[in-house]
């Protein structure tokens, strides 16, 4: 007890301090880039039930679900299916706008019935008004513009560059409050072809459900070669069907391009471990700056073992403290945003158990090597 409270008074207060907060920042920067790594699976493209259950479909050939299009006829068909309420057609088209990288979606007038949105400023959606945009109330956040500011946007797929007013704010939903929504006309000449991205399915579930749409719609399940895991989302023929899981069409999609879903994680643990052995600088700045006072404690008897242990047994708590105290920093920081969607820093089980293993880990192996005598 007594080497305890000695050491601590070698190690002093300020040390001590400088432990706790490098390992605070070393965890809040590791935390916060691995768990934006595996956000990449948590941006919400797909807009939340409502009264009615609904059903989005994709092209299951395209590499993101942004790009793909699907057949406009699905939308007529759909809407003979017994207990379907509302059968719309939306195009996505990433675009620059004011130089800012964001989404257009181009909706149609069965959009305007089915979603119940909330208008925060000017006016609500007009599909007749083909010099106009309503911009989503994130996106209003990011470009800064008034009602009747002029917007200049920029579409990735062609040359045609729109010169749009703001009509209006509103507030509709993810992933619509990250986008700006225009008629689907202007949707298709910003595309370039006459195809909907997406076919979204408002139905009843206590009178019909996916499969049953999907089954009426002629498309025969199968299993894709390209998609090496899914959770809920099932291929039907060329198409991509989501029920509600957004995680599992993000799955869909870049399991196609060789990088499944665990890759993503073991990355993202990669990255804790290796941002993590900056532990051992605080670890061994203690060992270096105390060393004469640690060699007087060995001139009186103590044991190398027995102050090592001593030092372990004081930073391991402080070093663990401090590590949960940066992850939960990290999830409070502005996350980043990609096409106008924010990537939120969410808890994962596996980039945590990497934290409170690492770091304290490698703190101790810092002390333990360090040379005190």
């Amino acid at each position: 007890m007594a080497l305890l409270a000695y050491t601590i008074r070698i190690i002093g207060l300020k040390l001590l301090a400088i432990t706790i907060v490098s390992i605070i920042i070393y965890s809040m920067v590791s935390a916060y880039i691995s768990l934006t790594l595996v956000g990449l699976y948590t941006i919400n493209i797909n807009p939340e039930p409502e009264d009615l259950e609904i059903l989005s479909i994709y092209s299951g050939v395209a590499l993101t679900p942004l790009t793909g299009l699907v057949e406009r006829s699905i939308v007529d068909k759909a809407r003979s299916i017994h207990g379907v309420v509302y059968a719309w057609s939306e195009v996505t088209i990433p675009s620059l706008v004011n130089n800012t990288p964001l989404v257009i979606r181009g909706v149609d007038e069965e959009w305007i019935k089915a979603r119940k949105y909330k208008i925060i400023d000017g006016n609500g959606l007009d599909i007749e008004s083909l010099n106009r945009a309503w911009l989503g109330i994130k996106v209003a956040e990011i470009l800064k513009v008034n009602i009747g500011d002029i917007i200049v946007v920029k579409p990735i797929f062609t040359r045609v560059e729109a010169i749009l007013i703001v009509s209006g704010v509103i507030e509709a939903g993810p992933p619509y409050d990250y986008e700006i929504l225009v008629p689907i006309t202007v949707g298709y000449i910003m595309r370039g072809l006459n195809n909907p991205s997406v076919v979204r399915i408002a139905y009843d579930p206590e009178t019909t459900n996916a499969t049953y749409i999907m089954t009426s719609l002629g498309f025969k399940p199968r299993l894709p070669a390209e998609a090496t895991r899914l959770i809920s989302a099932l291929i039907y023929k060329e198409y991509i069907d989501v029920k509600a899981d957004h995680v599992s069409l993000h799955e869909a999609y870049i399991s196609r391009l060789g990088v499944p879903r665990e890759l993503i994680i073991a990355t993202a643990v990669l990255i804790v471990f290796t941002i993590s052995l900056l532990a051992l600088t605080p670890a061994w700045l203690i060992v270096s700056s105390r060393r004469f006072s640690f060699r007087v404690l060995i001139d009186q008897g103590a044991s190398i073992i027995s102050i090592k242990a001593t030092l372990v047994a004081i930073g391991a708590p402080i070093v663990l403290l401090s590590t949960i105290s940066g992850y939960i920093l990290a999830s409070s920081l502005k996350p980043v945003i990609v096409l106008g969607y924010p990537i939120e820093p969410s808890f994962n089980i596996w980039i945590f158990l990497a934290h409170i293993m690492a770091y304290p880990l490698l703190y101790i192996i810092g002390l333990v090597l360090g040379d005190i005598s």
